[in-house]
């Protein structure tokens, strides 16, 4: 009995004296070359069976809108474009805050937490947020309560004359 009864290779393999050789130092003579027969790979050829394409029933019995042919929106094509729907092209995108749009929200809120007031008082409120000055709105708000941190107080260090090496060798101890 075989080892593959029904293995069959779809790859080209060299015959001949070096074919021998390479099975006898092989390590797994049964492995590819990797090179496809040509009469053999894919066939037929994509696309060349002629025949329309249809959607499955099941899709539209299942999520059609009372039977008026309308799929669901991510079975229609006209407003899913497919650069839309690709997640291995959805790239992070950048985005770019200025002075001016960091100090409205500072001042007046974001759009989960508003605090503009309602009507005309409002209005007046969002018309001065193009022009407000960031570092006027973080001294009016107290957003940075306190100063930097200073850098820690230099140590200093004792030359080490008791130990170490003589007066002749260039290295220095330090406690």
């Amino acid at each position: 009995m075989s080892k593959n009864a029904d293995f069959v290779k779809l790859t080209q393999e060299s015959t001949g004296f070096w074919a021998k050789l390479k099975n006898l130092l092989a390590v797994d003579p049964n492995r590819s070359s990797g090179i496809p027969i040509n009469s053999k790979y894919r066939r037929p050829h994509p696309g060349s069976i002629s025949h329309s394409y249809s959607e499955p029933g099941t899709f539209f019995r299942r999520y059609t809108h009372a039977n008026d042919g309308v799929a669901i929106p991510s079975g229609d094509i006209a407003e899913n474009p497919y650069h839309q729907r690709d997640v291995r092209r959805a790239y992070p995108r950048t985005a770019v805050f200025t002075q001016s749009h960091i100090a409205g929200l500072l001042a007046y809120g974001s759009k989960e937490a508003p605090q503009i007031s309602d009507g005309k008082e409002g209005e007046t409120q969002l018309a001065i947020v193009a022009d407000l000055n960031l570092a006027k709105v973080l001294d009016e708000r107290k957003v940075v309560k306190s100063r930097p941190p200073t850098p820690n107080t230099p140590c200093l260090w004792e030359l080490d004359q008791t130990e170490g090496f003589s007066p002749d060798y260039p290295v220095r101890t330090f406690k």
